[in-house]
């Protein structure tokens, strides 16, 4: 499309097709795999000729799993964020900083962040110090490192984007939000300050859910 740094999946933002795509691609495609549901519906529609199949996506559970080591409830709530900070769909500017600054005197929390300083086999150590992940992009194919968090035990806070709210337990869906305004997100971290026990449960839960419905087998 010719808005894919900025369409909100949550929003049902138009769609705007990219004509010379569609025209000199598309047919060339024996078959198109979208990863997520809400894409596999907007391919339809603006290539209606194309064989378009849903593919689930899965996470490796056994690369990423949650950390043997125990928190301590009193330390600093620790938020990541992983992404590239030049895509402009991962809002790292307009959502990611926002967020990040309005907590930068706030000794009761800490923020993390990696863009690829991590080999994929080296991830599981960036999840095992975080409390929660932020996931603030307007739209994703899937949302890779979300699923890497849940099998973690790693809840997320994010926008409503790829398959992040359908690979989280249904207790953690409330920390899926259909907005990318800072104050919302402010206000739900807020919310969570010095709940970090009840953070843990519902990771665990979330993990517990990958393993059921999530996993490479069952992708």
């Amino acid at each position: 499309s010719q808005n894919y740094e900025t369409l909100r999946e949550w929003q049902l933002d138009e769609l705007v097709p990219d004509p010379e795509f569609l025209r000199l691609v598309i047919p060339r495609i024996g078959v198109i795999g979208a990863m997520n549901e809400k894409l596999n519906q907007a391919l339809r529609k603006v290539a209606p000729e194309a064989n378009v199949e849903y593919i689930g996506h899965f996470v490796d559970h056994q690369i990423f799993q949650p950390s043997t080591r125990l928190r301590r409830s009193s330390s600093p709530l620790v938020v990541g964020w992983a992404g590239d900070p030049a895509k402009r769909s991962k809002n790292y500017t307009t959502l990611y900083k926002q967020i990040r600054d309005h907590f930068r005197h706030d000794e009761r929390i800490t923020f993390m962040e990696t863009s690829g300083a991590y080999s994929y086999e080296d991830m599981p150590n960036f999840y095992h110090q975080l409390d929660l992940l932020l996931i603030t992009s307007a739209n994703e194919g899937s949302g890779a490192t979300a699923l890497e968090a849940y099998a973690c035990g790693v809840p997320v806070l994010g926008t409503h984007v790829g398959n992040v709210k359908a690979a989280a337990h249904p207790v953690a869906h409330g920390m899926i939000l259909d907005s990318d305004n800072p104050e919302d997100f402010i206000n739900l971290i807020h919310s969570w300050m010095g709940q970090k026990r009840k953070l843990n449960d519902i990771g665990a839960q979330c993990r517990h859910y990958i393993e059921s419905f999530w996993t490479i087998e069952q992708g």
